[in-house]
C-alpha cells in the first residue's frame, strides 16, 4: 500500500526524480545516481556485511586445509619414527648375538694375574720397548716368551696350560690380551 502512495506522489509531482530503490523523492544532490542517501548507506552496509561473510567462509577453509595437511604430515613422520625404532628394537632383541670379543671366558685368579702382566707388557710394546726378564708368569715363574712375526711383536705366556688355557698372548698391533681356551 505504501508503494501505491509513493507512486501517486510521483504522479502528482511529475517532474521530480524518485529513488529507484525506495521510491522517495530525491533532492538535487541525489539525482545523479538515482538513489537517496539512506539507500546508498544501506547498500554500502550490505556490501560490507557480504564481504565479511565471504572472508569468514574462505579463511577457515584455508586454515582448516593447512591444519589437515599439517596433521597428516605429522602423523606420517611419527609413524615412520615408530616403525624405524621398532625395527631397531626387534634387531636388538632377536638378532643380537654377542661377539666373540665381548664374551669373557671363565678364568682363574692366576690367569687374571697373567692377563694383568700381559696388559703391562702391551703398554711397553706400544712405547717400543720389550719386556724385561724380570716380568714372569705368576704361576710358572718363567719369563714371557717373545716372538717377532710379520712385522709385529708377540708376547706369550710361557705356561698357559697351568691356567687351564691353550694360549695367552698380546702383540704390539693388538694390545688387548688374547685368550684361547
Amino acid at each position: 500500500m505504501e508503494n501505491n502512495i509513493r507512486n501517486d506522489d510521483v504522479a502528482r509531482e511529475g517532474s521530480e526524480k524518485v529513488c529507484r530503490r525506495c521510491g522517495k523523492i530525491l533532492d538535487s544532490t541525489e539525482v545523479s545516481d538515482g538513489l537517496c542517501r539512506q539507500c546508498k548507506i544501506e547498500i554500502e552496509e550490505e556490501k560490507i556485511i557480504q564481504s565479511k561473510e565471504e572472508e569468514e567462509t574462505t579463511t577457515p577453509e584455508t586454515k582448516s586445509k593447512f591444519l589437515s595437511v599439517f596433521k597428516w604430515a605429522l602423523l606420517i613422520a611419527c609413524s615412520a619414527l615408530i616403525l624405524a625404532n621398532s625395527v631397531i628394537l626387534v634387531k636388538l632383541l632377536f638378532f643380537n648375538t654377542p661377539s666373540e670379543e665381548s664374551t669373557i671366558p671363565d678364568l682363574t685368579k692366576d690367569a687374571i694375574l697373567c692377563l694383568s702382566n700381559l696388559s703391562d707388557i702391551a703398554e711397553l710394546l706400544q712405547q717400543g720397548e720389550l719386556p724385561s726378564e724380570s716380568i714372569v708368569c705368576p704361576v710358572s715363574g718363567l719369563p714371557y716368551r717373545i716372538e717377532i712375526k710379520d712385522q709385529d711383536t708377540f708376547v706369550y705366556c710361557p705356561a698357559p696350560e697351568k691356567h687351564q688355557l691353550k694360549a695367552l698372548w698380546v702383540s704390539k698391533k693388538n694390545p688387548v690380551p688374547e685368550v684361547l681356551k
